[in-house]
């Protein structure tokens, strides 16, 4: 429920709202928590950083920790300073709890001097508990305070030691300092590949310097002194250094290879949706490097690119497949808006692949999806009102949904509407049922759906409008009884032509 109200949160909060209220009902901790996120962030509801605390209080005293944290951001964003107190209360007893979070804004506002005496000690003291919770962000601090000495001995060997905890925790800044370490012999022998590697996994991250600075240890590597080379652009600098590895070391590829890699991929290095362009474009070509690209922009944030990557991993494409891993990428995707991925976490919940099987959840996500403009999910709308899955039997309200996809042009709504016709569920006049039905039919081959079925179920209802014109008493009989016959046949889930339609969705 709490997972399904995250989806409304931008394109419907006031339903957001109204679901995390259904939670308050069934889990009054995790609720009022979540109310208080609401209300502190103005989702559903007008903004009130008041009532915000009044629930982040319940969550507390009904034995969450978590809220702590929260409740301190909402005292400290209202500025005064008895709120300033309040925060830092909250933040305490958070901190007393081991909250990594509290740990490591106390040891902000230590460091600042903000509401608290200055002091770097008790920073650094908290600095260093935050990350041994599990702050993975809190070693790159640590290891800040060990090189310049801030609130204890200064200790290059220390700080090395840090970023490597940061970097093991998948602490970017963490790994880019180790990587300056190496670079510069500070704590750990001199170690320029190494510190090469280590820029290498940032620069993927995206860490925004790390591309200028491996370009600039590329450089002093090949011997490259240019004061207004930073009055290039990093590709350009990139071209540059592969050029000179073919000028001096024509035998040595993997280095020129790299620079002349980098040097189409670094216009930006935190340009996700040029990385995602070149999913796209080696798609066709190479899956592990479309998978390469994908996850590399996927792991910026880049919905598309999370959406793609879900299914990569759905088919096994340049991957081992893994429906948790798709799963994943598809909630990320879906967490930000994407309606494609909403509509694949909405198959995962119908066949229970990745995550637990539940119709009405699988419902919900095709709602969800339908709702944000993907016509697709209108198929599967129409067949969970059709079979009354996860929702009220309703042969209406699934023609509905059959019929906005069909009148976007989408081939399996146009087959859908016409299979309605085809068993008469519009109109009782056969000959005008049958009419519609072999009209859309011839719409949904003419896009090449179902090639080798359709041109049957065409023929059948030209059938039935001669045996009509013949016998109109013998063609209604006969009309009913086959009618029941198809009614009475098993459920058609979205499945059916998932697979299918997942392989041709990145194509489109």
């Amino acid at each position: 429920m709490r997972n399904l109200a995250k989806q409304y949160e931008e394109t419907c909060p006031k339903h957001a709202f109204d679901y995390y209220q259904l939670v308050y009902e069934t889990d009054k901790a995790m609720g009022a928590s979540c109310l208080g996120h609401c209300y502190e962030t103005g989702i559903g509801v007008d903004r009130s950083l008041e009532t915000a605390i009044q629930y982040y209080k319940i969550a507390y005293e009904c034995g969450l920790e978590s809220p702590c944290f929260h409740l301190g951001r909402c005292f400290e964003e209202l500025g005064t300073k008895e709120n300033l107190r309040q925060a830092i209360n909250y933040y305490q007893i958070g901190a007393h709890h081991e909250n990594d979070q509290c740990q490591y804004r106390l040891a902000e506002l230590f460091e600042q001097g903000k509401g608290l005496s200055q002091s770097f000690e008790q920073a650094f003291h908290y600095y260093t508990l935050a990350a041994r919770n599990g702050y993975s962000k809190a070693w790159a601090r640590v290891g800040r305070c060990f090189a310049n000495g801030i609130g204890t001995e200064k200790s290059e060997e220390n700080a090395f030691n840090a970023y490597q905890e940061g970097a093991a925790s998948n602490c970017i800044e963490s790994r880019y300092q180790l990587a300056i370490c190496y670079l510069n012999g500070l704590g750990v022998s001199k170690s320029v590949q190494k510190g090469i590697d280590h820029l290498l996994i940032v620069l993927k991250a995206g860490h925004r310097e790390a591309p200028s600075k491996l370009a600039e240890t590329l450089e002093k590597c090949q011997g490259i002194e240019d004061t207004n080379s930073n009055i290039l652009s990093l590709g350009q600098r990139f071209k540059r250094l592969a050029d000179r590895y073919s000028e001096v070391q024509s035998e040595f590829s993997e280095g020129r290879d790299l620079c002349l890699r980098l040097a189409g991929e670094m216009c930006s290095v935190d340009d996700a949706e040029s990385q995602c362009e070149l999913g796209i474009y080696y798609n066709k070509l190479d899956n592990e490097k479309a998978f390469f690209y994908f996850k590399l922009a996927a792991d910026q944030g880049h919905a598309p690119a999370q959406y793609a990557l879900g299914k990569f991993f759905a088919l096994g494409k340049g991957c081992t497949q893994s429906w948790e891993q798709a799963v994943k990428y598809f909630q990320q995707a879906a967490d930000q808006g994407n309606a494609q991925g909403v509509y694949e976490l909405g198959y995962c919940y119908e066949k229970g692949l990745g995550i637990k099987q539940s119709y009405s959840l699988a419902f919900e996500y095709f709602k969800l999806a339908a709702e944000r403009g993907y016509q697709r999910a209108n198929c599967a709308l129409g067949l969970y009102y059709e079979r009354g899955l996860g929702v009220e039997k309703s042969f209406n309200k699934a023609f509905h949904h059959f019929h906005l996809a069909a009148d976007q042009k989408d081939a399996e709504g146009q087959y859908h509407v016409a299979r309605f016709y085809r068993l008469g569920r519009r109109f009782e006049n056969i000959a005008l049922s049958m009419q519609e039905a072999i009209r859309y039919y011839e719409l949904a081959l003419n896009q090449g759906f179902r090639k080798k079925r359709l041109p049957l179920f065409i023929k059948s209802c030209k059938h039935f409008i001669q045996q009509y014109k013949q016998s109109p008493t013998s063609a209604q009989h006969h009309f009913s009884k086959k009618n029941r016959r198809m009614t009475n046949s098993a459920p058609l889930l979205v499945s059916s032509v998932h697979f299918q339609l997942l392989r041709l969705a990145l194509a489109d």
